[in-house]
């Protein structure tokens, strides 16, 4: 149930979606009835309807049972990175600074460039794994209830991805152009999803005008097989093709972190920034590895896996 300009609909209901038409239009604020205190939330535009989002870190706010609900309060998006967010109140529209580049005119702050901009600075921006989690908490994808068992599918997980970042913008770039997360692959429909696929990357890397743009995609690691001065990165649901990634430090190299976790339970989730060689192969820029369990909930290993270049 919401509340909304002192009455209550529930989010089903018939009327709602004319009372969020209204409520948009006068910057109003509707609020989760699930527990009192009511938990603020705030009315976001997607593909061409109105839905109701819980605000950034209020998870913990609301009732186990709510559909809003999440065990993170704060844990998805520390506080030294929430001023590189932005929300525009009458669009819903998500501006984010990040220490990334998606294209090679834009200035992404390395992690390990605090003596050329500053320590504070690159601290105050979005990583790679800011976003993922940022996303998954827009997404509500940090919530788990029994009816969910045998529904979450990488079909569902990617649903709810996209419609959370149709209005997020990245260093000026809306991330719905830029964004790749391979559809579920099927043999019969093998085809039409790689047309699909190239369609996306003309998109994407046709939509600026920048000679070496990047993508960015999310997937789970399905393997990884190095061969110098290369590692090939299989991506499950995109078994045609691999991505390229040059050979990193021990420290970094996904092989050996697959090893250290040691769990065939968990999923290792894959976010990078990516280009396209003169054959339409993606080469790997920047990457990030965050592990998450079964039921496609984050789950932390400590820093070792957080970032790299």
């Amino acid at each position: 149930m919401y509340r909304l300009n002192g009455r209550m609909y529930t989010a089903s209901g018939a009327l709602l979606q004319d009372a969020l038409a209204a409520a948009h239009a006068k910057h109003l604020r509707p609020q989760c009835a699930c527990k009192e205190p009511a938990a603020p939330m705030y009315i976001a535009r997607s593909a061409g309807s109105f839905v109701v989002k819980r605000m950034p870190c209020t998870g913990h706010s609301h009732a186990p049972r709510c559909p809003h609900h999440s065990h993170e309060s704060d844990g998805s998006i520390g506080d030294s990175t929430r001023p590189a967010i932005q929300r525009d109140p009458v669009t819903g529209q998500v501006r984010i600074r990040a220490t990334f580049a998606m294209s090679s005119g834009e200035t992404g702050l390395s992690l390990h460039a605090g003596r050329d901009h500053g320590l504070q600075e690159v601290r105050q921006r979005f990583t790679l794994r800011d976003l993922i989690l940022y996303l998954w908490n827009e997404a509500e994808l940090t919530t788990w209830r029994p009816e969910f068992a045998g529904k979450r599918t990488w079909g569902v997980v990617r649903h709810h991805l996209l419609r959370a970042a149709s209005n997020v913008w990245v260093n000026g770039t809306p991330l719905a152009h830029g964004l790749f997360i391979p559809e579920p692959f099927s043999v019969d429909k093998a085809d039409e999803i790689r047309t699909r696929r190239l369609e996306c990357f003309a998109n994407g890397f046709g939509a600026r005008s920048s000679p070496l743009q990047r993508m960015l995609l999310i997937g789970e690691v399905k393997d990884i097989v190095s061969a110098p001065p290369w590692s090939h990165v299989v991506i499950k649901h995109l078994p045609d093709t691999s991505l390229l990634l040059r050979n990193v430090s021990d420290r970094w190299h996904p092989v050996r972190y697959l090893r250290r976790i040691g769990n065939p339970s968990v999923r290792l989730l894959m976010a990078a920034t990516f280009s396209l060689s003169h054959v339409t192969r993606p080469i790997i820029e920047h990457f990030c590895l965050v592990p998450m369990s079964a039921k496609w909930l984050p789950v932390d290993f400590g820093p070792d896996h957080r970032e790299a270049l």
